[in-house]
């Protein structure tokens, strides 16, 4: 399973750049048949950030999903139509999900939290580095109560790893902050697996459902 997201900054009325956001995660949803979900950057992005995402079962279906947008003209308009808001070009990423942990992962509704966590694996700290992140992503969903999903990025830095974990809404995300930051196992695991990264590769990037 593939995990498609695109960011994008806008600068003006929100408004209006909140509604095109809106309109077109709908219109895409419509026109290809999978649910894309729209994120209002809530930190570790600049203001105006919004992030549409869909999970894709491989990257033929995102391609066939592509060619059915590129000829479309309400999707185009729409297209054409943000480029009066852009703060520089959009950042497209793939993101192979390689292990969950904690049960079926299911997308939270308006007002839930997403955290997406990258970080890149040193010169020869790859099968380390991964094999630390399936049994950190094991440790989080547990202490958590929540599911984990661990993959790779498919472009990009070479072997970025990312973590991706979601709550139903903020005061759930404090809540499996404080679970975690109290439990002497994750913070013990952060740094047995530190080394196996480029330093200051990591990033945490978090979400709020807005479509």
């Amino acid at each position: 399973m593939i995990l498609f997201t695109r960011t994008v900054t806008v600068a003006g009325n929100p408004r209006e750049t909140g509604g095109w956001a809106r309109r077109m995660a709908k219109l895409v949803t419509d026109k290809t048949g999978k649910e894309t979900a729209l994120w209002a950057g809530l930190s570790g992005a600049a203001p105006g950030t919004h992030i549409f995402s869909a999970f894709y079962q491989n990257m033929a279906e995102f391609a066939t999903a592509t060619e059915t947008l590129m000829v479309d003209e309400q999707y185009l308009d729409g297209v054409t139509e943000a480029r009066q808001y852009l703060v520089g070009p959009p950042e497209d990423r793939h993101v192979e999900i390689i292990h969950t942990a904690g049960g079926e992962y299911r997308r939270p509704g308006l007002g839930g939290v997403v955290q997406l966590t990258t970080a890149t694996p040193d010169l020869g700290k790859l099968a380390a580095a991964i094999g630390w992140g399936v049994q950190i992503t094991e440790l989080v969903s547990e202490i958590i109560g929540e599911p984990v999903f661990f993959g790779h990025s498919l472009a990009g830095p070479f072997g970025e790893l990312a973590w991706i974990g979601a709550s139903e809404d903020a005061s759930a995300w404090d809540r499996t902050q404080e679970a975690l930051n109290k439990d002497p196992r994750y913070l013990a695991s952060i740094d047995e697996g530190t080394p196996n990264f480029e330093g200051g590769s990591g990033r945490v990037i978090l979400g709020r459902r807005v479509a």
